[in-house]
């Protein structure tokens, strides 16, 4: 019945789009019927839209809808809400809290939010919705068979079954819907970014449907408009000061938390420069292995070294093509996309990225596809508040320091007798190069470069 309403809606939604397209106004009520098919169809849909509006991968109305969906879902009735906090806490709402906002801060995929004060503070009161754990098993289920059905006669369903992407994102969505999860992965982000840029909330109750942090005084990042400048806040101070502290230290191959769920709804845009982070559902903490390796893809990337960059990204995977062919056409794709990325912001190169890995079958690593994710987001904000910038022109010099300063590690671990010996041998050989070089010059200097660089590059490797 689940797939029957699923493939009902998308009939709707193609049939609307066929015969209504002429009438006036259908863009706006086009997208408004994307938006809201989305809600009907639940937490999965919800996501998926919410990351097409992060990517911006529509325009015009249909933009502006699917935005809606990062904190303006439909709301629950407040008696519903009551009686899930009610049943967490252990006693009424009157009396756990002074005060409680019967209406919603916000209201998400996942949970809604409502304002309450405790003890005199004012916090936030996060609420899981009713049967989003039967939603994700339901709506994963009927993925995995569609899936594998596509798998009988496109190769890019085959790829996406191969790498078993909807288990990954199963896990994701249920991990995200425990907020026992969430309060240990905020008191994780706390720890790691122990500074005055950066706020996260304190946690003070966590069950497995309801969750109670410190409320952050500021303005969402979707919900930034120009009149809140006078009254203190200037995001554009804020993102110069996110930013860099949050894509510095990957990049310097120090092993940071990655938040895993990423829209501008969960930037705060605060006071003195600050930006707060809310809703860590989805957090991990990069082992040092793949965040080196992820470091060698971009570094390659950037260097605009194709061998190289296959090379990493089938190490990455654990791939090898037995196909020769096969294997000739990945290098193919990556030489383009490794052009391309001179012209394309950061966001480009790791999303685009994943997309070569997947239609290519070859495996990508957690690490690879989260720290795609929080590079849309912070590509988004940047262009939020700096029309026509991307998150490598705010960060570029930060990934430069933490390049070089990566180089200058590895050459601390390198044997120089080999790279010395080479040269003196070259030395001893200089008449016969110099005859060489006159009839042949680009052959002899790329075959001395190579004798050359050959142990240094077979060291650092």
């Amino acid at each position: 019945m689940r797939l029957l309403r699923i493939l009902g809606i998308a009939t709707r939604l193609g049939l609307a789009y066929i015969l209504l397209k002429n009438i006036p106004d259908f863009d706006i009520r086009f997208a408004r019927s994307v938006r809201v098919s989305c809600e009907e169809l639940g937490l999965v849909f919800i996501k998926l839209g919410q990351f097409l509006a992060a990517r911006k991968f529509f325009s015009g109305a249909v933009q502006t809808e699917l935005e809606k969906l990062w904190d303006n879902s439909r709301p629950l009735p407040f008696d519903v809400i009551k009686q899930i906090v009610e049943a967490a806490v252990g006693e009424s709402i009157h009396t756990h809290f002074d005060s409680f906002h019967a209406n919603p801060y916000a209201s998400a995929s996942i949970a809604q939010t409502h304002v309450a004060y405790r003890h005199g503070r004012k916090v936030m009161v996060k609420v899981r919705r009713p049967g989003v754990l039967d939603e994700v098993h339901k709506d994963m289920r009927i993925a995995k068979r569609l899936i594998a059905l596509g798998a009988l006669i496109s190769v890019r369903f085959r790829c996406i079954r191969a790498v078993r992407v909807p288990e990954q994102i199963e896990t994701w969505l249920l991990e995200e819907a425990d907020f026992r999860n969430e309060k240990q992965n905020t008191e994780l982000f706390r720890a790691a970014y122990d500074t005055d840029r950066i706020v996260v909330p304190q946690v003070e109750f966590a069950a497995e449907d309801v969750l109670i942090e410190e409320f952050l005084e500021g303005i969402p990042c979707n919900k930034w408009d120009e009149r809140f400048r006078q009254d203190g806040f200037n995001p554009q101070e804020s993102v110069r000061n996110f930013l860099p502290v949050v894509f510095g230290p990957p990049f310097r191959g120090v092993p940071v938390p990655v938040h895993g769920d990423p829209h501008p709804a969960n930037l705060i845009v605060m006071k003195e420069g600050r930006m707060g982070i809310v809703d860590f559902g989805l957090v991990r903490r990069i082992a040092k292995h793949d965040l080196d390796l992820l470091n060698d893809a971009v570094f390659a990337v950037y260097a605009q070294n194709t061998e190289r960059t296959v090379e990493v990204l089938l190490r990455a995977g654990g791939h090898t093509f037995t196909n020769e062919k096969k294997r000739r056409a990945f290098e193919r794709e990556v030489a383009m996309y490794i052009e391309e990325c001179q012209h394309q912001p950061f966001d480009y190169w790791l999303i685009e990225l994943g997309r070569i890995l997947m239609r290519h079958g070859v495996p990508t690593l957690e690490v690879f596809t989260l720290i795609s994710r929080f590079g849309v987001l912070g590509n988004k904000v940047a262009q939020m508040f700096f029309p026509g910038s991307s998150t490598l022109d705010l960060v570029g010099k930060e990934i430069r320091a933490g390049m070089q300063q990566q180089m200058f590690d590895r050459m601390k671990n390198i044997d120089l007798f080999p790279l010395l010996y080479e040269l003196s041998l070259r030395a001893e050989s200089a008449p016969r190069d110099a005859a060489r070089f006159v009839q042949h010059p680009l052959e002899t200097i790329a075959e001395m470069l190579e004798t050359v660089f050959a142990p240094l590059r077979t060291k650092v490797v």
